[in-house]
Formats: C-alpha cells, sequence, structure tokens
C-alpha cells in the first residue's frame, strides 16, 4: 500500500489482481502522480479520499462530466450497418481491412486506407447498392479547369482535399473540398455543383 498526499488529495493505492480503468489511466497520465510506470493499472486499484466537501463536489462533478463525455462519445460511434450493406461492401472489396462506418444522406460510407483512415470511401445504400467511391488524390491530380475555377471563384481560399469519384455506372467526377464544401467537377473539370459536408 501506497500513500502520497497532494494537495487536496490523499491517494492510496493498493494491490489487486486485475482492475482497468481507462479513466483512471488517462487522470494519472496528466497529473502529478507518477504511479502508471511503478505500478501498471491493470494491477492497481486506486482510492482517493478527499479533505473537503467543496474539493469533493468538485472533484465528482469532473468525474461524472468525463463519464458522460464518453458515453455520448462512444454512442456516436455505434452505426449498426445492414447485413446487406456488409455483404455488398465484402463482395466488391474482399481485401479491405479495418473499414470504419459512417452515415451519409441515409445511406452507408465504408471508409479505409490513408493515416485518416478516410482514404478510400464506398457509399451504399441501405439495400446494398453501390452507389459511388471516393480515392484521395493530390490536389495537383485535379483537372487544370478545375483548379483555375477554384482559384477563380474562391479567391484566397486553398483546397484542402481532393478526391476522384467513380459511380456504379463507371462515370468519373472530382471533388475539392474548399471552405467546408465540396466543388464538384465533371471528368474534363467542368464545373458541376457544390455540396455542403
Amino acid at each position: 500500500m501506497i500513500t502520497k498526499s497532494h494537495g487536496n488529495f490523499y491517494l492510496v493505492v493498493k494491490r489487486v489482481s486485475t482492475f482497468t480503468c481507462p479513466f483512471v489511466n488517462l487522470f494519472f497520465s496528466f497529473s502529478k502522480f507518477k504511479f502508471a510506470t511503478d505500478y501498471p493499472m491493470s494491477f492497481v486499484l486506486l482510492f482517493i479520499t478527499i479533505k473537503t466537501r467543496k474539493t469533493m463536489k468538485k472533484f465528482l462533478i469532473a468525474v461524472l462530466t468525463g463519464c458522460l463525455f464518453t458515453s455520448i462519445v462512444f454512442a456516436q460511434d455505434k452505426i449498426t450497418v445492414p447485413k446487406a450493406v456488409k455483404a455488398a461492401f465484402v463482395q466488391k472489396y474482399p481485401e479491405v481491412k479495418g473499414v470504419k462506418w459512417e452515415t451519409e444522406k441515409g445511406n452507408y460510407e465504408a471508409n479505409w486506407g490513408g493515416k485518416s483512415r478516410e482514404d478510400s470511401s464506398a457509399l451504399f445504400a441501405p439495400s446494398g447498392q453501390f452507389i459511388e467511391i471516393a480515392m484521395a488524390i493530390s490536389v495537383k491530380q485535379l483537372p487544370a479547369s478545375a483548379l483555375s475555377y477554384v482559384k477563380t471563384h474562391y479567391k484566397g481560399s486553398a483546397i484542402n482535399e481532393a478526391a476522384l469519384v467513380t459511380d456504379a455506372k463507371g462515370k468519373v467526377s472530382y471533388e475539392a473540398e474548399v471552405n467546408h464544401k465540396d466543388v464538384v467537377f465533371d471528368e474534363h473539370g467542368n464545373f458541376l455543383r457544390t455540396e455542403k459536408e
């Protein structure tokens, strides 16, 4: 057992067989207590006794806020992808692993590849029908007329991302993200429309 005093906190650490708590690990990684290296959190149970009621209230509010925030974040990540969509994706892209799913206008978007895991995005209808795939490209790979259009109509703005989009029929288009909007061009770089992200 180890006891340390730090401001209004008394920290008591006891070893137990197995105990994991990501929130506690996060707390100690940012605090002045350096038990993370000496006592792995998977083998440590923490008891924190607080000197005053005022400090206890603040601490409990912080813990509850942290738990609430964590549960909201994890709740947003959970998307139920229909079996038909998953099956269609695996059939079309059998070699792809580590897919991150999102919903987009009632459809399902599979993202994978690159550091952001969004270098490739395939869009499917809820029935499993393939709609399109967008592949990240460098801004230099956009057609010259598309670059000229952005330079003229979005003066002083930079293209954040660019993509080559191919739909289910094989029709090619380009997207350039400028000022949180997708500016869409045809295969020759002619302006088609602007879409909000």
